[in-house]
């Protein structure tokens, strides 16, 4: 179970950090 929860919080770590970095790059070349 514990490795599961730490995968499931990696993955939606890093799908955030990716949205992010996505808005804000759209931001930028949108700006």
């Amino acid at each position: 179970l514990g490795v599961i929860i730490i995968g499931l919080a990696v993955t939606v770590t890093g799908i955030t950090g990716l949205s992010t970095s996505a808005i804000a790059t759209n931001g930028c070349v949108r700006g």
